[in-house]
């Protein structure tokens, strides 16, 4: 590459650089301002001659792209610190999103830099008020490593981990939760690793973390961190498959939470299922709809939904089977590519369900096969069986042994101690005998299940 770069022109060489600078598939104007090109499109036809840089296919020339990942990584090494930081510090006028501009001012600070630390933190608020968990994730990192002081380093990492989980990437929120248990113990440290037990499945841990974190909190002087500590409570409660207890967590959250907190909706959607499973399914029903009345006419995003996935959950345990796929067929794949992964494998779990009911077998298997590849790739813990239960439905009905016993097995590898976990592993162990006709062996599956839920009350 560095050859290749050497038998560029100056001015195709610095196009190059800026690309490189500039990261992904970036616009030629801007390109061209940040390398200060007067002629772009000739020292563009250069660069692609060389395999360097390419037209993105769909752009005609107005978007460039590297040849390849491994290309931009070498011409951006090349540079040097000195040629980044200079690069960097211009990009971030020239670009016209804010998260660019701040990932290009990171890139060029020489720590430390108040203000830079001040916006990434109100960037991450904003982000997390729609739900943007990875924008905030990332923010917050950035805020970590940039502060001046221990105690502000580590109360922004706990709140990227939290941030992390919240978006579904438990895998990267798990690297840096190894460096948070050093932590000295506190409330935010408590919520934010037991958060990430629940999402583990590892209720016994997720419960001692979150009461910690609740005996710890004031309502006066905590009621924002009081009001998460709440809401993951309630979520705790719905993988022990205790309606009540959802029900009375969520409102705590509700009651703690302030206008315009992003743990209200995400309560709120958990609200509505307690009250489904305590048997109240209008009024579960009843409180969706007060949401979506009350959410903006152009909300998309996270917050929407979590109501929708939590909404068509409902209406097809309601047995409104076409209500229940239409509604979920918008929130899954929008949950899915907003990084929301918790919320994109529910959805897509219920409208496989949903789509089943209808008789729409191919594509309920595909959505199966999306909620279990999303949850191999997240490393999400709990709602592996629930993702196995509704991958094992279709061949089981069409008596594609291999593959349902696959998914039976891979659910019941791992049961879990979550209650959910166990109901999910025992209803996907249960569904290939029945479309043998196996009634003892459906009876010995479904055995834990019913004692499990008979003592729920679910």
């Amino acid at each position: 590459v560095v050859a290749r770069l050497d038998a560029c022109s100056s001015a195709a060489r610095r196009l190059v650089e800026a690309a490189a600078v500039l990261g992904g598939a970036t616009s030629l104007n801007t390109a061209a301002a940040l390398a200060e090109v007067t002629h772009p499109v000739d020292a563009l036809d250069e660069a692609v001659d060389l395999n360097l840089l390419q037209l993105r296919a769909d752009s005609g020339v107005r978007d460039v792209t590297f040849s390849h990942p491994l290309v931009q990584a070498a011409v951006y090494e090349q540079l040097g610190p000195a040629g980044r930081v200079r690069l960097h510090s211009v990009a971030a006028g020239l670009v016209d999103d804010e998260a660019s501009a701040l990932r290009h001012r990171v890139m060029a600070v020489t720590p430390p830099d108040p203000e830079l630390v001040s916006d990434l933190d109100a960037f991450a608020r904003r982000q997390a008020t729609v739900g943007a968990w990875s924008g905030a994730a990332w923010a917050l990192v950035e805020g970590s490593r940039l502060s001046p002081d221990r105690t502000s380093r580590e109360q922004r990492l706990l709140r990227a981990v939290d941030a992390m989980t919240g978006a579904g990437d438990l895998i990267q929120a798990e690297a840096f939760a190894r460096e948070a248990v050093a932590f000295a113990p506190g409330p935010l440290r408590n919520a934010a690793l037991g958060y990430l037990a629940v999402l583990r499945g590892q209720p016994v841990e997720a419960e001692r973390l979150l009461r910690a974190a609740w005996d710890r909190t004031d309502d006066a002087d905590d009621a924002s961190l009081r009001a998460v500590v709440a809401q993951r409570s309630a979520l705790h409660a719905v993988g022990r498959l205790r309606g009540p207890d959802v029900v009375d967590w969520a409102q705590r959250a509700l009651d703690l939470a302030l206008p315009g907190d992003p743990v209200r909706v995400e309560a709120q959607a958990l609200l509505g299922l307690g009250l489904g499973w305590q048997g109240h399914l209008q009024e579960g029903l009843a409180t969706y709809d007060g949401i979506l009345d009350n959410l903006a006419d152009e909300q998309t995003g996270p917050p929407l939904e979590r109501v929708h996935m939590a909404r068509g959950w409902l209406l097809l345990v309601g047995d409104d089977v076409v209500g229940a796929h239409q509604l979920l067929a918008r929130a899954a794949p929008a949950a899915a590519q907003n990084g929301t992964i918790r919320i994109a494998v529910w959805s897509y779990v219920w409208l496989a369900r949903a789509g089943f009911a209808l008789g729409a077998w191919d594509e309920a298997a595909a959505d199966a096969e999306r909620a279990v590849s999303l949850l191999e790739e997240s490393g999400h813990g709990w709602l592996r069986q629930l993702a196995r239960f509704a991958a094992v439905t279709v061949p089981a009905a069409r008596g594609e042994w291999v593959a349902a016993e696959e998914h039976a097995r891979a659910a019941v590898a791992r049961p879990g101690d979550y209650e959910l976990m166990v109901v999910a592993a025992g209803l996907a162990r249960a569904q290939v005998p029945a479309a043998k006709g196996d009634h003892e062996a459906v009876l010995r599956a479904l055995e834990p299940v019913v004692a499990m839920t008979d003592r729920q009350g679910v």
